[in-house]
């Protein structure tokens, strides 16, 4: 991370160190505090004032979740996002064998735990921290939904890939 860090440093308006993608083998075994300040720390030294936001997963615990968030209060950190893709399968009907295939699932089923995580967040991080939500987002309802619950921002993803590239201004019509 520190040699993209350092690449890349004065060419963004802020940086994020997404440890929460359940799709690149081991990489959520970063969200362990004791595994991601030294990366915090890293990232910091190379981008200098640029802001610097962490990106969680959905699937942690919330006692995960507060001790992150612990860790970005305390390192300075600019916010978080939450919450990347789900590994869960819960709530779901499928057949076994498709719901036994690996990697993130994204979209309403995230939407939930997206929303619980914001209002945890919000609370621990005050109001001096950026947060961003994402996940589930396809609905101008549930973009006030996450504002109401605290979140600065939202980041769609899935839901501007099934609305298409004019789904942007249909829900900005709305809000």
């Amino acid at each position: 991370m520190r040699f993209s860090a350092k690449e890349l440093a004065g060419l963004g308006d802020y940086f994020v160190i997404n440890v929460s993608s359940p799709n690149t083998p081991g990489l959520r075994d970063l969200q362990n505090t004791k595994a991601l300040e030294p990366i915090i720390e890293a990232v910091l030294n190379e981008i200098g004032s640029t802001p610097l936001l962490v990106k969680i997963a959905p699937d942690l615990a919330d006692e995960d979740a507060l001790e992150i968030a612990d860790l970005v209060k305390k390192k300075g950190l600019a916010g978080m996002i939450a919450a990347n893709t789900t590994i869960s399968r819960s709530g779901l009907s499928a057949k076994p064998s498709e719901l036994n295939q690996a990697g993130g699932l994204s979209g309403p089923v995230l939407a939930p735990r997206a929303r619980e995580l914001t209002q945890l967040l919000r609370e621990r991080l005050g109001e001096d921290k950026t947060l961003i939500s994402v996940g589930g987002i396809e609905t101008q309802d549930e973009i006030r939904a996450r504002l109401e619950l605290g979140a600065d921002l939202v980041q769609v993803y899935t839901g501007f890939v099934y609305g298409g590239p004019f789904w942007p201004k249909r829900i900005q019509r709305g809000l």
